[in-house]
């Protein structure tokens, strides 16, 4: 009998996936279970989920726009 487990991948790691499962030519599925065979992933149930998420949201800064940043840069230089 087959399970099926969903998982939730930032983009960074998506993207590191398709790029290995390119490279070695096996599918994105296979690549994901090679890293939890080895232990570079660790599924996490809903609950330690939840506060991760909750952290890694808190974490982030809103997107500023190209001008915001250079005041901010000058700001900083002392310029």
């Amino acid at each position: 009998m087959k399970t099926l487990t969903t998982i939730r991948l930032d983009p960074e790691d998506y993207k590191a996936i398709c790029l290995l499962s390119r490279r070695y030519k096996l599918k994105r599925a296979e690549v994901l279970r090679r890293s939890i065979h080895k232990g570079l992933v660790f599924l996490l149930n809903g609950e330690d989920e939840d506060v991760l998420l909750a952290g890694r949201l808190a974490d982030r800064v809103s997107d500023v726009d190209g001008a915001t940043y250079l005041a901010q840069l000058k700001k900083e230089l002392g310029s």
